[in-house]
């Protein structure tokens, strides 16, 4: 069964009613290339003329209900641009590649 977008807010509305949550959920997704960001997606390089850390896009996420996508270029820290990378058998030297391997994080 796939789900779509407005599936997992609606799961995730749920879960914040009945956990009595202070914030939304933020859910991750990695992804293969920018090809698969939604165009409403906003790129904080692009859209917003600044970098911003996987962590503080989850915390707009939550708070604002922001949908945010991070690529490597988006973020400054070193860490959350390598760390899922990996689980595919370490680090592959070289830029960033808009349609390869690498990930990405989406915020949603």
């Amino acid at each position: 069964m796939k789900h779509e977008l407005e599936d997992y807010r609606k799961i995730g509305k749920k879960l914040k009613e009945r956990l009595e949550l202070e914030t939304d959920i933020a859910a991750q997704k990695f992804i293969k290339g920018t090809s698969e960001i939604p165009t409403e997606f906003i790129q904080p390089l692009r859209d917003l003329n600044k970098k911003m850390t996987i962590c503080m896009a989850i915390s707009e996420a939550q708070r604002n209900g922001k949908n945010i996508a991070i690529t490597p270029y988006d973020s400054p820290c070193t860490p959350s641009s390598v760390i899922p990378w990996l689980g595919e058998g370490g680090i592959r030297p070289g830029p960033f590649k808009k349609s390869g391997g690498k990930r990405m994080g989406i915020h949603a």
